[in-house]
């Protein structure tokens, strides 16, 4: 499906690992992220050899912010996990050796199982 925001306030990478607003358009052309700009400038490199991209939803932001879903892969799930198994130990020999052995054999694949079907970000197509 191609989709068409326009009028949007578009937050985007920037230098020093710091983020941006711009203003413009967001295209996704199938599944992929294939244009964000002004909607004139740059549209070449989108639509090669005279393609013309149809539009199947043109969704006017009205001004809102489109920003990513913001996936963090850095999680804490074994610690609170296993909270209570080996507390025998001194905490730095339980995150260093304990958490590792067995986070990496449980708690880390069934983790990715619960992120897969539990934690995906969506765009609401129906209510925009």
């Amino acid at each position: 499906m191609n989709i068409r925001f326009y009028n949007a306030k578009i937050l985007v990478p920037a230098e020093n690992h710091k983020f941006q607003i711009t203003e413009g358009e967001l295209w996704v052309k199938g599944k992929e992220i294939c244009y964000i700009g002004d909607g004139k400038t740059g549209v070449d490199a989108v639509c090669k050899n005279g393609e013309v991209l149809v539009w199947e939803r043109e969704i006017d932001a009205k001004g809102n912010l489109l920003m990513p879903g913001f996936k963090d892969a850095h999680t804490h799930t074994a610690m609170t996990f296993l909270r209570s198994y080996a507390d025998d130990l001194p905490l730095q020999d339980w995150l260093n050796q304990f958490i590792p052995d067995i986070s990496s054999v449980l708690v880390t694949p069934l983790f990715c199982v619960f992120v897969v079907f539990a934690t995906l970000s969506t765009i609401d197509l129906d209510n925009e």
